[in-house]
C-alpha cells in the first residue's frame, strides 16, 4: 500500500512540473509579446498595454479551439466572435479587437507577420487600447491569438476596434 500511496504522490508531481512548465512557457510567450506590442507602442508615442490574465484566459481558449477543430478564422462556430467571447467571460470594454496568426514558431515571427499587416500593426498600435492578451495553442501547432480592449473599466457602449477587413464585414453580416 505504501508503494503505491508513493507511486501516486509521484505521479501528481510530475503532472503539476509538467503543467507549471507549460503555464510559464505560455507566460513568457504573452510576457514576450508583450514586450514588443509595448517597444512598438512607444517608438511610435503610444502609451504601454498591460497584460490582461482574462483576456489571455480567452485567447488560450481561441488558439487551443482552433487548433482542434482545425479552422483559422476570427468566427468559431462553437465560441462565436470574439466580442462573443468577451462578453461571455464578463469582459467590460468599450473597444476591442483581435489578432489571430497560425504557423509562425516563435514571438518574433508571429509579431513580425503582424506589423507587416495592414490590420493587425492598426490593432496594435491603436491609442484607444489599454489592454491585451495573448496565447499560442497548447498543442504545438503554432495557433496564435491576441485580444486587445480599451477603457476595460467602463461600460459597454461601441465596439470600434478592427478585427479585420474580411472579419468586419462577416460580422456585420451575422449580426
Amino acid at each position: 500500500m505504501f508503494r503505491f500511496v508513493l507511486i501516486v504522490i509521484c505521479l501528481l508531481a510530475v503532472v503539476q512540473v509538467m503543467a507549471a512548465s507549460e503555464t510559464s512557457e505560455a507566460d513568457k510567450d504573452a510576457a514576450s509579446v508583450l514586450t514588443l506590442v509595448n517597444k512598438a507602442r512607444s517608438e511610435a508615442g503610444l502609451r504601454p498595454l498591460k497584460l490582461n490574465a482574462t483576456l489571455t484566459r480567452l485567447c488560450k481558449t481561441k488558439a487551443n479551439d482552433m487548433a482542434a477543430r482545425g479552422y483559422f478564422s476570427h468566427y468559431s462556430r462553437k465560441l462565436g466572435t470574439p466580442f462573443n467571447l468577451m462578453d461571455k467571460a464578463g469582459v467590460r470594454y468599450t473597444t476591442g479587437a483581435e489578432n489571430i496568426a497560425m504557423g509562425q514558431e516563435s514571438v518574433s515571427e508571429v509579431f513580425s507577420a503582424w506589423m507587416k499587416s495592414r490590420g493587425h500593426r492598426h490593432n496594435i498600435l491603436n491609442p484607444n487600447f489599454e489592454e491585451m492578451g495573448l496565447a499560442r495553442d497548447a498543442s504545438g501547432k503554432n495557433y496564435w491569438a491576441q485580444l486587445f480592449i480599451g477603457n476595460p473599466a467602463g461600460t459597454v457602449k461601441a465596439r470600434t476596434g478592427v478585427v479585420s477587413s474580411l472579419s468586419s464585414k462577416l460580422r456585420g453580416l451575422m449580426n
